[in-house]
């Protein structure tokens, strides 16, 4: 059903296709855009003492290991990687390794801003149709 269009002149594509939809579409287009953010993506070099403060705030356990390894266990994933001391930089790739293992990753809905600061990892519903609810928030 096509929608009025109240304005002078003829109504451009954008505006043909909202006055086109259901008003509850646009409303939940709307509230969608309100409350979406933009994915975080990218690991940060860290020092293993915050790197174990963030794995362990994310429900992991660490058991250091004789010959400088660690094994990192979150229920029932497990990662080992070199262990040095506390002050040691992990680098980017071994903390990609820990988070892919773990599935403390952006395909099991912690994104790096959700990974790094703590919050609060994204629904189950919302990861799976992310793509299709950003293209929706951008009616």
């Amino acid at each position: 059903m096509a929608g009025t269009h109240l304005k002078g002149g003829p109504p451009s594509d954008k505006e043909e296709i909202i006055e086109g939809a259901d008003n509850e579409v646009v409303q939940v287009a709307k509230w969608v855009q309100s409350k979406i953010k933009r994915v975080s993506r990218g690991e940060q070099p860290l020092q293993f003492r915050h790197l174990r403060y963030i794995l362990e705030r994310n429900g992991c356990k660490i058991d250091v290991l004789e010959g400088n390894r660690i094994n990192i266990r979150r229920g029932l994933f497990k990662t080992q990687v070199g262990y040095r001391n506390e002050g040691t930089e992990v680098s980017r790739n071994i903390i990609h390794k820990i988070r892919k293992e773990l599935q403390l990753d952006e395909k099991h809905g912690y994104d790096s801003d959700i990974f790094y600061n703590i919050g609060s990892r994204i629904p189950d519903f919302i990861n799976k149709y992310r793509k299709l609810l950003d293209r929706l928030a951008k009616v």
